[in-house]
């Protein structure tokens, strides 16, 4: 059986900031509308019906872009790899995290929520989709399980941070403060990507079968095994997997056609 190496957990624990940026991210619009400052500086009447449908937009946008994101993630991951899946996430909000920080009319405050929210629906899926194609199998619901710590963590940093700044002297800092923390995320995933490894699983389903046992061995090295056979039997099964699942034909419509994958994918759905 193959164990949870240190080496598994520093590269599950780089691609948690994907997790924390969704939770940050998510969480920060929410705490800057509940600023005075926020108002004061684009000239709002927070009890006037023009004052919600604008908030009504920045949110819808997001909430479109997020959706946009996740679905795009399920074919890019695919097509470029998780890695660069994962550099195109982060770019994206990080470039949407600076542009809503630095937005000085309505107008572009609900673009750019529109780009920012596409880069963090990205990340959300591949941190839970990456984190469970490296973690050995008896602990795969163990470091699956960071995604959701780690936009936890993210929330509830976001939501300490936004009380501090209400009692800010500046009234501007009280909302763009947490707007500009949201880069914090995207930015130390962009720095600890270099320093991970791809996908065995990607690397194994566009045919690079020698570098994934690469990986798995590194993944999963344990000194005691020096014939790495745990990794060697993960290995067989997911070059057994990728071929099965080559086998059969896959997709978001055939999600709904096939009985047992329509009753798992509503209920993935409905349970979020």
């Amino acid at each position: 059986m193959a164990k949870l190496t240190k080496y598994n957990i520093l590269i599950s624990l780089v691609v948690s900031w994907g997790g924390y940026a969704y939770g940050f991210g998510f969480a920060i619009f929410v705490t800057s509308i509940g600023q005075p400052g926020f108002y004061e500086y684009f000239d709002l009447d927070p009890t006037s019906d023009y004052t919600a449908n604008i908030l009504g937009a920045i949110n819808a946008l997001f909430n479109f872009g997020l959706a946009i994101g996740a679905l795009a993630q399920g074919w890019l991951a695919d097509v470029i790899g998780r890695k660069k899946a994962f550099y195109l996430a982060a770019t994206s909000a990080l470039v949407g995290a600076i542009l809503v920080t630095a937005s000085v009319k309505i107008a572009m405050l609900i673009t750019v929520r529109l780009l920012h929210g596409f880069g963090l629906g990205m990340l959300i899926c591949l941190v839970p989709l990456y984190l469970t194609e490296v973690a050995p199998p008896h602990r795969r619901g163990l470091i699956s399980g960071l995604t959701t710590m780690s936009f936890g963590m993210g929330y509830f940093t976001c939501g300490w941070i936004s009380i501090g700044c209400y009692f800010a002297a500046n009234t501007t800092v009280q909302w763009r403060m947490p707007l500009a923390l949201a880069c914090v995320g995207p930015i130390a995933l962009l720095i600890g990507l270099p320093f991970i490894p791809e996908s065995p699983r990607y690397l194994t389903l566009v045919g690079k079968t020698t570098e994934a046992w690469e990986v798995l061995r590194k993944i999963h090295h344990d000194p005691s095994d020096p014939d790495d056979s745990s990794a060697r039997a993960e290995y067989t099964q997911i070059v057994r997997q990728v071929e099965f699942d080559k086998s059969m034909k896959s997709g978001y419509i055939e999600m709904f056609k096939k009985p047992s994958w329509r009753k798992r994918s509503l209920l993935a759905m409905f349970i979020q």
